[in-house]
């Protein structure tokens, strides 16, 4: 049953996608805020049923390529001047956390992000500050972008631990690292952490 109502769920949305273009709005989101709500359409967030992290990889889901700052992709909307930093900005700054685990994403189950990140926590440096402030800031940014998803998506506890709390799955950070384009440059809405690769410690 839960393969058969993720088949109706992905016609929808393929039908969903044929009507934006057809009305001229193209592929790729125009703000922030469309972008949001095309990751809550997806089937990962519709339905919360098995999935891999690949599957939030979609052109659909694409922001888009320029490397410029825009105010529309900004989720303070542009009103805090020393922090201008829109949501693609952000996601460069995971992607250098993540260092060479961002390959791994795709392939990982929610639980094993979970087992990635206790395992970084419960590491001999899970308690680093450089660690622990980059955590903290990825906590910060998804729970910026479920303010602006709505009331349905509670906000995660602000400690180190937060991200490896599955009830809160899925997260949106997560299709803003596989959708995010390679070309930006790291920037941070928040007092900038010192940079701490989250590298998971070797079994």
């Amino acid at each position: 049953m839960k393969r058969k109502n993720r088949t109706a769920h992905k016609r929808l949305l393929e039908k969903r996608r044929r009507t934006l273009k057809q009305r001229g709005g193209g592929d790729e989101a125009a703000t922030v805020g469309e972008w949001i709500n095309r990751v809550k359409m997806s089937h990962v967030f519709a339905s919360k049923g098995t999935y891999a992290l690949r599957e939030l990889k979609d052109p659909y889901l694409a922001l888009p390529a320029s490397s410029e700052y825009s105010v529309t992709f900004d989720l303070n909307n542009g009103q805090e001047a020393e922090n201008k930093v829109d949501i693609r900005q952000e996601g460069a700054a995971m992607k250098e956390f993540l260092k060479e685990s961002i390959e791994q994403l795709p392939q990982l189950s929610p639980m094993q992000f979970k087992q990635y990140i206790s395992g970084v926590r419960g590491s001999a440096i899970g308690d680093a500050k450089d660690i622990v402030d980059s955590i903290l800031f990825m906590i910060r940014l998804e729970n910026k972008i479920r303010k602006k998803a709505g009331e349905s998506y509670p906000l995660l506890d602000e400690n180190a631990d937060g991200l490896a709390n599955d009830n809160m799955y899925p997260l949106f950070i997560w299709a803003l690292l596989l959708n995010c384009p390679d070309n930006i440059e790291p920037g941070f809405s928040t007092t900038e952490p010192e940079l701490g690769p989250l590298t998971a410690p070797e079994s």
